[in-house]
């Protein structure tokens, strides 16, 4: 089972973050040069702007001098992320979060779960296309995809009134 959504009121993450530079930060480093890929260890924090991603382990995959994949595994890793307009962050938490910060999405892998604005999604993979403010959650093995979504919110994406 898929369901797509936008949640909330279109919210979209601080354009200019994807212009800042990724800073990471680690217990321990592992430099593989040859398959351009430099793994994490140890308390692993990487931030681009108001993006914060926190996990126990992180590969970072680079093709030239481009990091195009982030895979952080923890339990659970982390995200938190500014949201334009003084909208609030955005928070979210799985086993598995990997980010692409070319394409400005992540996907939630295992024990997903993505808070914005007081809505709830959970499932077992969830893909936020953080400029667009959009999500898909995905089920696995007849597990439901839960979600919380506010009053306010449903009203703002043109569903029912109170």
């Amino acid at each position: 089972m898929a369901l797509i959504l936008s949640l909330a009121a279109p919210a979209w993450a601080l354009r200019e973050d994807a212009e800042q530079p990724i800073l990471i930060e680690a217990q321990d480093a592992e430099i593989n040069q040859t398959d351009q890929e430099v793994i994490y260890y140890g308390a692993v924090a990487v931030q681009q702007g108001s993006l914060d991603l926190k996990a126990e382990r992180m590969t970072v995959k680079y093709d030239g001098k481009k990091v195009v994949r982030i895979t952080a595994v923890g339990t659970p890793a982390e995200y938190q992320q500014t949201l334009e307009d003084s909208q609030g962050n955005v928070h979210a938490h799985a086993n598995t979060i990997v980010y692409h910060p070319q394409a400005e999405q992540m996907d939630l892998q295992g024990k997903a779960e993505l808070v914005q604005q007081g809505n709830r999604i959970r499932s077992d993979l969830i893909t936020y296309d953080i400029v667009e403010g959009k999500v898909k959650a995905t089920s696995a093995d007849r597990k439901p995809v839960r979600m919380v979504i506010q009053p306010a919110a449903i009203r703002d994406a043109g569903g029912p009134e109170d």
